[in-house]
């Protein structure tokens, strides 16, 4: 959780977390673990981690999504990031992946720049990505049940 909390305060979303270790252990570790965890240590220190989960294309088929990727400041530069994504485009390789996708923060210079420079990555510029939270879901299906009894 110290990373996940570190990587959420980096991005100015500290108030975002809502998952605890124990959700975690159980979603991770369980009968259908649902995500994929490396971590990485500068001697016996933790510096960084990377945090995958499988997802669908309908056009290429399976792929790895990596929804974090998060180095320690006094650890970036040093290779683990690189080390961390290795492990994650390694993994997606051997699951025979059609692809590994990731966002970045547009306000990230630098990683967007390692992505680019260091790695190899295409911007997908064309795609805007969407979401609806828990409460735009519920307030969506709660108006929806509406309009559909009021049609009756």
């Amino acid at each position: 959780m110290a990373f996940i909390r570190a990587l959420a305060a980096f991005e100015q979303m500290s108030d975002q977390v809502k998952t605890s270790e124990e959700y975690l252990l159980n979603v991770g570790f369980g009968d259908r673990p649902r995500f994929y965890c490396f971590l990485a240590y500068s001697g016996s220190a933790p510096a960084g981690f990377a945090l995958l989960h499988a997802a669908f294309s309908t056009w290429r088929g399976e792929y790895l999504f990596l929804e974090d990727l998060y180095v320690h400041e006094e650890h970036r530069k040093s290779g683990i990031g690189k080390m961390l994504l290795r492990a994650a485009i390694e993994l997606s390789a051997r699951l025979r992946c059609a692809r590994l996708d990731w966002q970045a923060l547009d306000w990230n210079q630098p990683a967007l720049t390692f992505y680019q420079h260091k790695i190899g990555a295409e911007q997908m510029r064309e795609w805007i990505y969407h979401r609806l939270s828990a409460e735009s879901m519920a307030a969506f299906l709660e108006a929806e049940q509406i309009r559909d009894s009021s049609d009756r």
